[in-house]
């Protein structure tokens, strides 16, 4: 969230030494609310200061990039409640699920189609975001093989999802330059997944049981430095995920809460085997703050 003149005043020496080109810190600090010039301009901030402003000036819901190449996206990085009051700044990613047991060629058509399927709609291409695949089979060299050869179909990135710690940790290593986004990882996984996350550099799902539950999970990977954070409080159930969607948005918009401060995303076609329900449900989430 931008910080205004004043703000960043307050925490400025306030020496008016003049040594960034300007009379006074106030000035300087106008400057640098406006976007014309570098904190760094300022000689005698300090290393404090720099990572409070840092803090500070971020979003209140963190931008995540997923994906490598021409092909990667950014979800988050949301200031508001409604589009009216200002903007939404990146638009919702949709991803097709892929069985990692489906059949050779079944997976085959199924990325065909996520790579040639494009909407022109007044001079804006809408495309499929990324592949997500799951790891039905509960094998972990089954999982490995469906994600080496969707990787070979696609450039689109892919969410890779398994309730097998040793495959997601496998998968995260071996294809960690395309930036896959891992889910889960929740209290049973994260003393496990923290030095993965943080030699991988992928960005990660938490899946919580409560508000409580996400809290301290975020708490944790925050105080480790891990900031590429994607939230799934689903219950996999229509009415309670729609309201969690808007007072995890409300905690971290209204109430400014950091540990609420992410990307979330929801599974329409876990809520239901009917298509055209699938479909609506994720229509109505769309609006509604999920990825």
């Amino acid at each position: 969230m931008a910080l205004s003149g004043l703000d960043i005043f307050k925490m400025l020496p306030k020496t008016n030494c003049k040594d960034c080109g300007f009379p006074t810190c106030l000035a300087f600090a106008m400057q640098l609310a406006a976007g014309k010039i570098e904190l760094d301009k300022c000689p005698h901030v300090s290393e404090q200061t720099k990572e409070a402003l840092a803090e500070a000036s971020q979003p209140p819901i963190l931008g995540v990039e997923i994906g490598s190449g021409e092909k990667k996206f950014k979800i988050g990085e949301e200031t508001v409640m409604f589009r009216h009051d200002r903007t939404f700044v990146n638009p919702n990613a949709f991803a097709v699920a892929v069985n990692d047991n489906d059949d050779s060629s079944k997976i085959e058509k199924t990325v065909k189609m996520v790579n040639d399927l494009k909407y022109d709609r007044v001079g804006q291409l809408l495309e499929i975001n990324a592949v997500c695949l799951k790891n039905k089979s509960k094998d972990k060299n089954t999982f490995l093989s469906a994600v080496q050869k969707i990787i070979e179909l696609t450039a689109k990135p892919l969410i890779l999802v398994s309730s097998d710690t040793e495959a997601l940790k496998t998968a995260a290593a071996l294809y960690k330059d395309k930036k896959p986004l891992i889910h889960a990882v929740d209290s049973s996984n994260i003393d496990v997944m923290i030095p993965v996350l943080k030699e991988t550099g992928c960005p990660a799902v938490l899946r919580g049981k409560s508000f409580d539950d996400i809290a301290a999970l975020t708490g944790r990977l925050r105080g480790e430095g891990i900031k590429k954070i994607v939230i799934d409080i689903g219950e996999r159930n229509f009415k309670n995920d729609f309201f969690n969607q808007i007072i995890l948005r409300r905690a971290a918009i209204d109430k400014k809460d950091r540990l609420f401060g992410y990307p979330t995303i929801v599974f329409p076609d876990e809520m239901t085997d009917n298509p055209l329900k699938e479909t609506l449900i994720a229509s109505i989430f769309a609006p509604k703050y999920a990825f």
